[in-house]
């Protein structure tokens, strides 16, 4: 009997008014919450072991995202030549900003890159772009647009480009 009551009264000791647990150790120890949150978790049956096993299942049954590329053929609105722009292909990089492209009415230009494509927008060989040809010296351009790989493919199903 002074075993059971011995029991009782450690019970008291650990649990307050409330029936929240009282740290036996020092009250700024940051594992106070921890072992509040494992002791509500085992009494609702709840193991660390399932509690992990949940969270991957769930990781791995999500859906991956959508892939930003346009895989699924469906048409995209792409900006098209305005007066007096033509489609060229860059064919060399001639540097200080300036490229030779074969333009689609069959002149071969060199155009400029301007200072507000520089540095945000990187033009490679073989890029399909859009040019506006000067009217004073027919011989250069500038470039006006850069199209993506892809557009650039939509560009060539849809016959405006070879």
């Amino acid at each position: 009997m002074g075993d059971e009551r011995d029991a009782s009264e450690q019970e008291d000791e650990t649990t307050d008014s409330e029936g929240a647990e009282v740290p036996d150790h020092t009250p700024g120890w940051s594992g106070d919450s921890v072992k509040r949150r494992d002791s509500s978790m085992l009494e609702a049956g709840v193991t660390d072991r399932s509690v992990r096993r949940t969270k991957k299942r769930k990781r791995f049954d999500d859906k991956p995202p959508a892939m930003s590329d346009d895989d699924s053929g469906g048409r995209k609105n792409l900006r098209m030549p305005e007066d007096g722009e033509v489609f060229a292909t860059v064919t060399d990089m001639l540097g200080a900003n300036r490229v030779t492209v074969r333009c689609a009415d069959g002149k071969e230009r060199t155009a400029r890159i301007p200072g507000k494509m520089q540095k945000r927008i990187w033009i490679r060989e073989d890029d399909v772009v859009l040019v506006s040809p000067w009217d004073w010296q027919d011989e250069k351009a500038d470039i006006t647009w850069r199209y993506e790989k892809s557009e650039a493919d939509q560009l060539r199903r849809e016959g405006h480009i070879q």
